[in-house]
């Protein structure tokens, strides 16, 4: 089996704060997935200070998809994020969450940031 895992941190106004976020897939184990999301999501590109510090991980899989939908306008409310067995099923979800938080004036402007499959045959370079 091939194991990953996202980490988020979301701060209560992620308008003013953004979030950081960050995913590992098919890694050897679980344990490896999550440690890479988190570093990951603690790491400062993109992202504030104050998102980083709220990095953890919201879910562990195996063999699934994974994306994360944001906002693409500076600071955004909206963002969203999915597993799912598939990659277009998993960035679906993501950008429905994204709509959902990005409220009806910004929806049109959520887009997938990043997304990957999680698979026995070796690890996504993201």
């Amino acid at each position: 089996m091939a194991d990953g895992a996202l980490a988020v941190g979301l701060p209560d106004d992620i308008a003013k704060s953004g979030v950081a976020y960050g995913y590992a897939t098919s890694r050897s184990t679980a344990s490896a997935a999550r440690t890479q999301a988190m570093e990951r999501c603690r790491e400062p590109v993109g992202s504030s200070a104050a998102a980083r510090k709220l990095c953890k991980v919201i879910e562990a899989f195996s063999d699934r998809c994974v994306a994360v939908a944001i906002d693409a306008k500076s600071n955004p409310p909206g963002f969203g994020w999915a597993t799912a067995v598939g990659m277009q099923a998993a960035e679906d979800q993501a950008l429905a969450q994204c709509e959902d938080t990005a409220g009806k004036d910004r929806r049109g402007a959520c887009r997938i940031d990043k997304s990957a499959c999680d698979t026995k045959s070796g690890p996504n370079p993201w």
